[in-house]
């Protein structure tokens, strides 16, 4: 894992760990306190999902950055990709520049005798 990614993965577990523990630990101690049990119940299922799903796409997202080979690898290409695109726009330009000058010689024929 990149720096990033442990970063990420670190900060979706201690999400994870707090609302999968702290929530469900009110919900019984509001339950003690004259909450319904179907509502406390149902407040610790939610959060104990909540706390599955953050921590799976926690872990996901910590292990799907690409390691610095593939990102070189995207950057070569987009080089790539780049040059190219200048290439045909160098292209366009020296184009558009002997247009101009057919265009300038026409107007200059037209404007003799």
């Amino acid at each position: 894992m990149r720096k990033v990614g442990k970063v990420e993965f670190i900060f979706a577990s201690i999400t994870s760990a707090i609302i999968g523990s702290a929530v469900p630990i009110a919900a019984l101690y509001y339950m003690t306190r004259g909450l319904s049990p179907v509502v406390g119940f149902i407040a610790i299922f939610m959060a104990l999902g909540v706390a599955l799903v953050l921590g799976v796409v926690g872990f996901g997202t910590g292990y799907q950055h690409s390691s610095g080979a593939a990102d070189l690898e995207r950057i070569r290409l987009l080089r790539a990709a780049l040059r190219s695109v200048a290439e045909d726009l160098d292209s366009s330009v020296e184009l558009l520049k002997e247009i101009r000058d057919l265009l300038s010689v026409g107007e200059q024929d037209e404007g003799k005798p």
